[in-house]
Formats: C-alpha cells, sequence, structure tokens
C-alpha cells in the first residue's frame, strides 16, 4: 500500500488557530482507466483526527495508488453549540505524486499540506 499523508492548519478568519476540531476523512474516491473506459471507485474509510492547540492536524488515509486518489475531508465544530460553520475540502493525488517506491507501482509516500478557514457562525 501507499502512504498518503495530508496535513494542515484549520484556523478561524482572522488566522487564529483553532484546537479540537474534528477532521473526519468519510471516504476516498480511486480513478484509473485503461484504453477503454475510465473506472471510479469509492470507499467508505470514517477516519477521524483532531486538530491540535496550534490548530495542526495529520491524516494518513491508507490505499492502494490508482491514476488519481481522491480524498474527502471535513472540518467541525465538535463542541455542544458550535461556534464554527462545518467545511469540507476534497484533496487530489496523481500517481505521479509518489515517492520511494523502489519503482512499483503500489508502493511509495506522498503528503499534501492544506489550509483550512472555518467561518464563525451567526448569532
Amino acid at each position: 500500500h501507499a502512504d498518503f499523508k495530508v496535513t494542515g492548519r484549520v484556523t478561524d478568519e482572522q488566522g487564529q488557530p483553532l484546537s479540537g476540531v474534528r477532521v473526519v476523512t468519510p471516504s476516498m474516491t480511486m480513478k484509473w482507466h485503461d484504453s477503454f473506459s475510465e473506472y471510479r471507485q469509492t470507499n467508505p474509510l470514517r477516519d477521524t483526527v483532531y486538530t491540535s492547540e496550534d490548530g495542526t492536524f495529520v491524516s494518513r488515509p491508507g490505499g492502494v495508488p490508482t491514476d488519481s486518489v481522491y480524498v474527502h475531508m471535513k472540518f467541525e465544530d465538535p463542541s455542544e453549540r458550535p461556534a464554527y460553520e462545518s467545511d469540507s475540502v476534497t484533496v487530489g493525488f496523481a500517481r505521479g505524486d509518489l515517492k520511494g517506491g523502489d519503482g512499483h507501482w503500489y508502493r511509495g509516500a506522498t503528503e499534501k499540506k492544506i489550509e483550512v478557514t472555518l467561518k464563525r457562525k451567526n448569532k
């Protein structure tokens, strides 16, 4: 399997880090094609991590590399009375992003860094 890693930081609209934000990876979509057709498969993951005090997080959804991989992520304020709106992001990886696979198509590692800004809810 390949090591797909998404790292990032979640902040508010003033750029202040948000700790304790729930980062859910509900699914991963893999696409590949041959000379006749394009194929797509979406697999449920239900992977969850939380942001640290400085708003950072690391998510490592495992997977088999195909022509392209899309990691679907949700960012949620888990408090009883959420102060921030939820947001969603899709992070894309291409087969060429994988490094260190020793020439094997199914090995390697890649990392994408993202920044997410959550908007405060209107009262």
